[in-house]
């Protein structure tokens, strides 16, 4: 499924948006570079997802949520939140 900005599934879940995975990496002062470490993909794949360039299969999303979750990093979807639509936060 094409990486749809902040709507859209893949197979298990959500999928994340580009803004949430900047929102993310905000929350735990992570670098593209670490993000990519974490993750186990290049830095430049995790630039050109944040910037739209790529189109990133469901599993690169996948392993990208995982390491955040990982670090306790969840996603919320627009049914999630009242305005503002969908968005990440620390977990309790």
């Amino acid at each position: 499924m094409a990486f749809a900005g902040t709507e859209g599934a893949y197979s298990a879940g959500m999928i994340i948006s580009r803004e949430q995975i900047r929102a993310a990496r905000g929350l735990l002062g992570w670098s593209q570079g670490e993000l990519a470490n974490a993750a186990h993909l290049t830095v430049n794949q995790i630039k050109n997802i944040e910037r739209g360039a790529l189109d990133p299969r469901a599993s690169m999303l996948a392993v990208i949520e995982e390491a955040f979750r990982q670090n306790g990093v969840i996603f919320l979807d627009r049914d999630d939140v009242r305005p503002g639509g969908p968005g990440v936060r620390f977990q309790r």
